[in-house]
């Protein structure tokens, strides 16, 4: 009996000492954007077209006038076709930058990881990241991460939103609601893809008093603008600011966050209207 024990006991040693050192390991964490250097807006819408990309649109925002392009791909675009992932399809941005003199562009895994939750694939991910790469050279991780595990389920504290936790921001017939957007957007809108027939993915600006909050917390992450908004299964939704802020500036601090404590309400606010 005694000569199974052994054995069985090193067993028990050697998966306590393996178990033991992946959790000393320490934990992957995704950047949250790439950086390079500096082109003209034209220069890099160029460069995405190029590399095969979809240009949606683009926008200035913040007191510098940075321009944000958002831009997209088949890729992007089949993966937000799956039922409440259509934010996806507009998580590529790139910001020109003057002040800084930089490009800084949003890492597909990171935001892929968030908005497509159980359903990320890595295969696609790589493949939009292989185009990036062939648009821009010397792309360089920002300091800006999060925890590659927790990216599906993130949020910014115990309590604050998730991913999950979107805000309907009006509901009805498709065809209504889009009726309803156009007649109130005007020259507010940024973008408008359509995923299927009853699936539209649009971006707007909101109140210039309302976007100055990137310059207080940060320009150089205004890539969190426009905001997305889904109109879907007869509801038009958003992601809640307080989650989207938080993910698109992964380093802030509680005191800066509550320095903008008054712009997530003013932001969803913004949004409502233009289903009214």
């Amino acid at each position: 009996m005694k000569r199974y024990l052994l054995p069985l006991y090193a067993a028990a040693v050697f998966a306590a000492l393996v178990y033991t050192f992946i959790g000393m390991m320490p934990a992957v964490k995704t950047p949250t954007y790439f950086t390079a250097a500096l082109q003209k807006s034209a220069q890099v819408e160029n460069a995405l077209t190029q590399a095969g990309f979809e240009i949606l649109g683009k926008a200035k925002f913040g007191k510098k006038k940075h321009t944000v392009i958002i831009f997209t791909d088949e890729t992007l675009k089949n993966a937000a076709a799956a039922k409440g992932r259509g934010f996806a399809a507009a998580s590529m941005r790139v910001i020109v930058n003057k002040e800084a003199k930089e490009l800084r562009v949003t890492n597909p895994e990171y935001f892929l990881r968030a908005y497509m939750q159980d359903t990320f694939n890595d295969e696609a991910s790589q493949k939009v990241m292989a185009k990036l790469q062939t648009a821009f050279s010397g792309l360089t991780p920002s300091s800006d991460k999060l925890k590659q595990k927790d990216l599906a389920s993130f949020q910014f504290m115990m309590g604050m939103p998730k991913f999950s936790d979107t805000w309907e921001l009006a509901a009805g017939d498709h065809d209504a609601l889009m009726k309803k957007f156009h007649k109130k957007v005007k020259n507010n809108l940024v973008f408008e893809l359509k995923l299927s027939e009853k699936s539209t993915l649009v971006g707007v600006k909101v109140k210039k008093r309302t976007m100055k909050f990137v310059d207080k917390i940060g320009a150089q992450n205004a890539l969190v603008l426009p905001w997305s908004v889904l109109i879907q299964d007869g509801k038009a939704v958003a992601l809640d600011a307080k989650y989207q802020i938080a993910l698109c500036y992964p380093l802030l601090t509680m005191n800066e966050f509550m320095t903008i404590a008054t712009v997530p309400g003013a932001i969803e606010k913004d949004l409502k209207k233009y289903f009214k």
